[in-house]
């Protein structure tokens, strides 16, 4: 239906969006011209034709995404300028940049490594303006690396959105805290988090939210806990430091 639309009024882009009509007619969404822009306001929006696995891929996305605390707003007119992004593209924006306002683009390319030769992995990727980010940091902003204190592994769909929740409660409370983020078996994910040198692991899974417990391990002891997900958060800060046992052995 796009590229129908487009042969209506070929006639008001401009000389590159005339090209890409026929070659990659997504792009035109991506024109700065006044007249391009004008044209493609009443074009066949993307959100209409998606399938329904991707309908569904990106709900969740957006259910993580509310359920994280994270505001955004659903583009339908957002591209990317190459052919090999699949499914998500985003932006980062800042109020506090004027008209050029995004300071991260990026989106997945679930394809791209099997084009190249090497297995069939699932990648996103992003690139930044690093003068408009920058710009962005103040000078008392001093990076540190540091390993981090907690390590969530999670079993489940349901289990990895509340444990990317966690994630932020936690380095918002000054915990320094990492997952998987592609699904990985627990054994993988405890070995990912002792490469990591973390300290602990809170392990999540449907039995856990179940119970309403999670279950602490100390990565250098070994040692095992269960604790309360009911204040999760100052649960774990009272154990990291040393003074508490909100679980049972």
């Amino acid at each position: 239906e796009l590229i129908g639309y487009l042969k209506t009024v070929k006639d008001t882009l401009c000389i590159d969006c005339k090209r890409r009509a026929d070659s990659n007619p997504l792009r035109v969404f991506d024109c700065k011209n006044p007249a391009c822009k004008n044209a493609m306001d009443k074009a066949p929006k993307i959100l209409h034709f998606l399938c329904p696995e991707c309908k569904a891929h990106l709900q969740n996305l957006l259910d993580m995404l509310r359920e994280n605390g994270v505001e955004y707003k659903l583009n339908p007119r957002l591209v990317r300028g190459l052919d090999y992004y699949t499914r998500t593209a985003f932006e980062i924006q800042s109020s506090s940049l004027g008209a050029q306002n995004a300071v991260v683009g990026g989106g997945r390319y679930d394809g791209l490594i099997k084009t190249l030769g090497g297995p069939e992995i699932p990648a996103i990727g992003f690139a930044i303006g690093i003068e408009r980010l920058i710009s962005l940091i103040s000078d008392d902003l001093k990076p540190a690396l540091t390993l981090p204190d907690i390590f969530i592994a999670c079993l489940g769909d349901r289990a990895k959105r509340i444990g990317t929740r966690w994630i932020m409660l936690l380095r918002d409370n000054g915990i320094r805290a990492e997952m998987s983020y592609s699904p990985k078996s627990l054994k993988a994910q405890l070995r990912m988090a002792d490469k990591m040198g973390a300290k602990a692991a809170v392990i999540v899974g449907e039995d856990e939210l179940e119970k309403g417990k999670v279950i602490f391990r100390d990565m250098k002891e070994g040692n095992q806990q269960e604790i309360y997900m009911d204040n999760l958060i100052d649960n774990l800060k009272e154990i990291l430091s040393g003074r508490g046992n909100n679980g049972s052995d």
